[in-house]
């Protein structure tokens, strides 16, 4: 492994001692490599440089335990503090501390118990490993881990607290010695790395999974796409996440993943397992498995099994199994696992689900939403138990097993003597689950599937999309492996509030370049508004993702004007409530302030939001746009940590939608009645009572603006209302879709427009009579400016007046009329023009027609 930099602590590098003591680099990982410690010997006796440190040389056994070692190499790394007493131990000190250190013994010529211990500055006894050792045996592997500490010095003994010194060979001791909080997490792993600079950061990753591992204490390693072939063996509390395991291919010829006494906080997801003896086995373990893909594992091998699990109760969740040798799942001894939402297809051996080893505990499983599927002509049944074994079952579908036990094939358990049937439990079905293609690997449900909705209806289980569960893999709650990113690098522009940037326009020719331009479809699928043409205002939630290969910690973002150079920094606060699921299925939640925040001089970072359950997970800005206008692009720079006050720039890739253009809007939306006046030009004062007929007319004129100077009016409408909100009739209105959008965006509205005389009109077009009443007439008008959840401007201007009609003081039937735009009246019995103001009816009045020419009064301004 090369490292990176030569400096000696750099930031996120894992350091071993491979220098000497001139600072040259040696060219493997050994402290101390094949060290002969003679029992009784001094170390410092071998050797001290000029610089005064304690170096141990590179040193073979000679023939006889007792005759001094022959000098093979050049000095090694500083051992500082060491000693070897005559109880044959060996402590070193490490300055800085280590997180880690290993030790490989060869045993010698006596059984014996050799351990080691890890200590703090304090002197407390923090850690510690020992083994049984028989002459003649390997390598025996001590370790010891700092997990909340640091390791200031160890100490080796050959001795033991059981049996006599034994001679060893230090075959390898390796000092982790960078501090946790200085490793990379997540470590990153890429097998395209062929650059020889290797120390798991996102920029360096190492290129093998081994590499890694090796280094993880509590770590989550990162996998990019590619194909491993390698075996994995887990370390507790390590999490190894692929990405996604249609990419990252675990490709190994003994079991693809081995987890051996580890706890729940170890996961296995989002890889592919293939060609390996067994897909993933648990001896002694509790991990979580979740998001993989097992196949091709032994087949023709009875042993073959997809996940095997002795002792162990592991969290199986939405994996899928198939093409296996042995069985889909085969459980031995004290085995309680949960097997939820997985989907097992052509098994070669016995059962998809096995609980009925000879040897199998009174464990009760839990198996729910699994679908099992035999998938060939072997004989092989579906889920089977042995008592004591009593699984807890619900909602699975076993499809088309064989009756390999002569007792029952669907579920089936052996009482000690004989096979008998058992019941699935509630929801159980045995139905073809209709998978999209398993010839080629695709198991998504068709539609039509008789699993769709057919889970565990607890709210527990239910779809991503709040549905009830799938029955299979993909039901419930699959996980994207990497977190709330997508699949690869780079940072991509999701949405503005509630529109997906699919419907923002952006493309630089249009006329309509970061306006909202929502489809039908769309308007449908996400229940939105039908914007046409809208620019954003107001407080604007900008969402996006990061990829899953991308170690990035913090981001600042940035909108650029149009036609400037320089972009702004965005820094308005951001807060997300963060919620802890405690044991007991407690759940608190804490509001945790993101950003802005300065660190090492550099300004307006805000915290990405990585593990656990947040608020809006993918909201990164929610960005305030008063007295903005005209085009913004924003973009999105992101940081790593390097040290408690210390960032650096990550630079991703280029991918479409890493920038985002919104054309801003803040102009004032200006509505309002500037006059009334009756037919005839008469003004109409404020709070003037209106008497009807004036003039022989019943119609009124309206001065009107309604308004918006930044061109994005919606629509506009005046009405009138009598009384207790009884409706009184409309006057004119105008909108922009369909009559103003020819040629888009632009559209102001009318200012200081003088309208004809008219009448109030239903919807039908038909007059609507006056009443004697108190009126208020109401211009209301809308602006296209929306914050991506609603539109942001709508208002309105209402003028009250009293209408007296002059005409119903009789207590009669009220007539409309006479109006200056209605035809003369006729006598239907003779054809004479009436003259009498009670006959007089009104006839259909002109309405205001849009982009007429309208005449305004002298020093006004029309707008149309």
């Amino acid at each position: 492994m090369a490292l990176a930099t030569n400096a000696a602590v750099p930031p996120q590098a894992v350091i071993d001692f491979d220098r000497d003591p001139s600072g040259n680099p040696i060219a493997d990982d050994q402290m101390v490599n094949n060290l002969y410690v003679p029992w009784g010997v001094a170390l410092s006796s071998f050797g001290t440089a000029s610089d005064g440190n304690v170096y141990a040389r590179n040193y073979t056994a000679s023939a006889t335990p007792d005759t001094p070692p022959n000098v093979q190499s050049l000095f090694k790394a500083p051992l500082a503090t060491d000693f070897n007493d005559n109880l044959g131990r060996i402590r070193a000190t490490f300055q800085p501390p280590a997180r880690q250190v290993i030790v490989a013994v060869i045993p010698m010529n006596q059984i014996g118990h050799p351990y080691l211990r890890a200590y703090n500055a304090a002197g407390g006894l923090i850690a510690e490993d020992s083994r049984s050792s028989t002459p003649g045996a390997a390598h025996l592997w001590l370790r010891v881990s700092a997990q909340t500490d640091s390791i200031a010095w160890v100490e080796y003994s050959s001795y033991g607290p059981q049996g006599a010194p034994t001679h060893v060979i230090f075959d390898t001791l390796i000092a982790r010695r960078t501090p946790q909080a200085m490793l990379p997490d997540p470590i990153w792993v890429d097998d395209d790395n062929v650059s020889g600079m290797e120390d798991g950061s996102n920029q360096h990753p190492f290129n093998t999974i081994a590499e890694a591992m090796a280094l993880a204490i509590t770590h989550t390693i990162q996998v990019r796409p590619g194909t491993y072939r390698e075996s994995v063996l887990m370390r507790d509390g390590v999490k190894l996440i692929g990405s996604g395991p249609l990419g990252t291919i675990l490709d190994g010829n003994s079991p693809g993943v081995s987890c051996t006494g580890v706890g729940p906080d170890t996961v296995v997801a989002g890889f592919t397992i293939t060609g390996a003896s067994q897909g993933i086995v648990c001896q002694s373990a509790s991990p979580t498995l979740r998001d993989n893909i097992i196949f091709e594992i032994s087949p023709g091998n009875l042993g073959g099994d997809g996940i095997r699990l002795t002792d162990s109760s592991p969290n199986i969740h939405n994996n899928v199994i198939y093409h296996v040798g042995g069985m889909g799942i085969r459980a031995q001894g004290n085995s309680e696992p949960r097997i939820v939402n997985n989907t097992i297809y052509d098994y070669g051996y016995y059962a998809g689900i096995s609980f009925a080893a000879l040897n199998i505990g009174s464990v009760t499983p839990v198996i729910f939403n699994n679908i099992v599927m035999r998938g060939n002509s072997e004989p092989v049944g579906g889920i089977l138990w042995k008592l004591p074994a009593s699984p807890i079952l619900g909602y699975n579908d076993v499809f088309d097993p064989a009756n390999v036990t002569g007792g029952g094939s669907y579920y089936a358990y052996h009482d000690g003597t004989t096979w008998q049937e058992a019941s699935g439990g509630p929801g159980a079905i045995s139905e073809n689950p209709q998978f999209v293609d398993e010839s080629h690997g695709d198991f998504h449900l068709r539609p039509s599937s008789p699993c769709v909705n057919a889970g565990h209806p607890d709210p527990e289980y239910l779809d991503t999309d709040g549905s009830r569960n799938d029955i299979g893999a993909y039901g419930g709650h699959p996980s994207d492996p990497g977190g709330s990113g997508f699949l690869g690098s780079g940072f991509i522009f999701t949405s503005v509030g509630k529109i997906p940037i699919t419907e923002i326009v952006q493309d630089p020719l249009s006329l309509t370049f970061g306006l909202a331009v929502v489809s039908p479809t769309a308007a449908m699928d996400f229940q939105i508004p039908q914007y046409l043409d809208s620019p954003f205002g107001g407080s604007l939630w900008i969402r996006g993702l990061f990829g899953v290969a991308d170690s990035v910690d913090y981001y600042q973002l940035f909108a650029l004007p149009e036609g400037a150079t320089t972009p702004i920094a965005l820094d308005d606060p951001l807060s997300k409530v963060r919620y802890t699921i405690l044991p007991g299925g407690t759940v608190v939640h804490t509001t945790v302030h993101l950003g802005p925040q300065t660190i090492g001089g550099v300004p307006n970072l805000y915290q990405l939001n990585k593990e656990g359950y947040w608020s809006h997970e993918d909201l990164r800005m929610v960005w305030n746009t008063s007295g903005l206008s005209g085009r913004f692009t924003l973009t999105c720079q992101p940081y790593i940590q390097t040290g408690t006050d210390t960032v650096a720039q990550v630079l991703l890739p280029s991918v479409s939608g890493d920038h985002l253009t919104l054309w801003l809007d803040s102009s004032p939306l200006e509505v309002r009645i500037n006059e009334i006046l009756f037919a005839d030009h008469t003004p109409i004062a404020e709070c003037e009572e209106i008497a009807l007929p004036h003039g022989a007319s019943n119609e009124l004129i309206f001065n009107i603006t309604a308004f918006h100077p930044g061109g994005f009016l919606n629509s506009y409408s005046l009405d009138c209302a009598w009384g207790h909100n009884h409706y009184g009739g409309n006057f004119t209105s105008d909108h922009y879709a369909g009559v103003h959008n020819f040629p888009p965006p632009i559209w102001v509205g009318v200012l200081n427009l003088e309208l004809p005389a008219l009448l109030p009109r239903d919807g039908m077009g038909n007059p609507v009579p006056w009443e004697d009443c108190a009126y208020g007439f109401t211009l209301s008008a809308g602006s296209r400016v929306t914050d991506g959840f609603q539109y942001l401007q709508a208002t309105s201007f209402t003028s009250m007046h009293a209408v007296e009609n002059l005409l119903n003081k009789d207590g009669g039937e009220t007539p409309m009329g006479p109006c200056a735009n209605c035809p003369p009246p006729v006598d239907p019995a003779g054809g004479n023009i009436l003259s009498a103001p009670e006959t007089i009816l009104a006839a259909a009045a002109p309405v205001a027609q849009k982009g007429a020419s309208v005449k305004a009064p002298p020093g006004d301004t029309v707008w149309v």
